[in-house]
């Protein structure tokens, strides 16, 4: 599906609070509290959480606000696109991971909290060469964020497509102390613009932080980590695209 078809998860409006309102609209029935969504059957909540997730993808692909967060919204998209990303809805990460194959002394370190996505890469056989694919495991929770605090929802898409334009590029293994600073240096790039844009932004905590840590966003990053990402040429020459 091309880039631009993920326009149709967008609304009209450009605000960054009305980036989930389709997708909101769509799945109305799954409510907007914890309470509601737990509820709600598990195949509904779990299609909202796969639209939910599109959508954010989307919103940098088609309307980041800069080329550098269009060049991870795109790379994610496309991605997607080759089956190389899958969403898996769960209220226990660890469980997840373990389900997913990681070691369970492994799993049990991992520092995610259980109301926040996780993202996990595995290797598997393709047609031709053995493939990395992503799974990022995502919480109710991410849910209700997405339509009561849309901001930090879409923080925490920019910090996850991250960590997929890092697989599309190849940075898994050979780049792999860099990963999480350049997911929470693109976090940063794209809350220091949110705050910009609708400067009555309240944000939890752990936002400020990052948004402390990292006060340009991906340029406060030395050059040396920074990098420009696959070419579309590349992405577009697969049947799935």
């Amino acid at each position: 599906m091309p880039v631009e078809d993920g326009n149709s998860y967008l609304p009209s409006s450009e605000r960054l609070v009305d980036v989930f309102n389709v997708v909101v609209k769509t799945h109305y029935t799954v409510g907007n509290t914890i309470e509601h969504v737990r509820d709600a059957p598990w195949e509904k909540v779990a299609q909202a959480t796969s639209d939910f997730f599109t959508a954010g993808v989307a919103y940098f692909a088609n309307r980041g606000h800069d080329q550098y967060m269009q060049e991870v919204g795109t790379t994610a998209w496309w991605i997607m696109n080759q089956l190389r990303v899958a969403t898996a809805l769960t209220d226990n990460m660890i469980a997840a991971a373990i389900q997913l194959g990681m070691p369970p002394q492994l799993a049990l370190t991992m520092q995610s909290k259980h109301d926040e996505p996780h993202v996990l890469f595995a290797a598997t056989k393709g047609k031709q060469q053995v493939e990395e694919v992503a799974y990022v495991l995502i919480p109710p929770e991410f849910i209700v964020k997405a339509q009561t605090k849309p901001i930090e929802a879409l923080a925490t898409m920019a910090w996850i497509c991250s960590h997929v334009r890092d697989m599309a590029n190849g940075r898994l293994t050979v780049d792999q102390p860099n990963i999480n600073p350049r997911a929470e240096a693109t976090e940063a790039h794209f809350l220091h613009h949110a705050v910009a844009q609708q400067s009555e932004t309240i944000l939890a905590p752990s936002y400020k932080r990052v948004m402390l840590k990292y006060p340009r966003g991906i340029n406060s990053l030395p050059e040396r980590i920074r990098y420009r990402g696959i070419s579309g040429l590349e992405f577009t020459s697969s049947a799935n695209n």
